[in-house]
């Protein structure tokens, strides 16, 4: 019972459908048919034709305009993302370079690779010579 009660079905073992007998059909005699004149529609209903036609014209332009915007909206967007990626990347590369470029320039770096790389020393005191420069110079620039 409790089944019966959840499902709410309640059908009978061993019941059929009644039989239905088929209705008696009355032989119809047939008469001429009288040709009918065709009606002409009325100008409101034409009009609210055209109407309807124009609106849906309209619609469908909204639309076809509506998805061209949003798709090349959406085209834009990812040239964006694309452009933000690759301006990231470029300015990594050029953090990179730098850093290269800063520790190149590093004086204790320049005295490790002439001595280690290019075989060079420090000039012993009989080496070094000095030259007395006038104040004014008369090498000129940019002229």
């Amino acid at each position: 019972m409790a089944k019966e009660e959840k499902t709410k079905y309640r059908y009978q073992y061993d019941s059929v459908a009644r039989a239905y007998e088929q209705p008696v059909s009355i032989p119809v005699t047939s008469e001429p048919k009288r040709k009918t004149k065709s009606v002409a529609r009325p100008k409101i209903d034409i009009a609210f034709g055209v109407q309807v036609t124009i609106c849906g014209a309209i619609v469908f332009a909204c639309a076809i305009l509506y998805v061209h915007g949003y798709s090349s909206l959406r085209a834009k967007q990812t040239q964006l993302n694309n452009l933000k990626a690759e301006k990231i990347a470029v300015s990594n590369k050029i953090s990179t370079v730098q850093a290269k470029m800063t520790k190149k320039l590093d004086l204790d770096h320049i005295r490790e690779r002439a001595a280690n790389e290019l075989g060079m020393q420090k000039p012993l005191p009989h080496q070094i010579v000095y030259i007395d420069l006038p104040d004014k110079s008369y090498t000129t620039y940019h002229e």
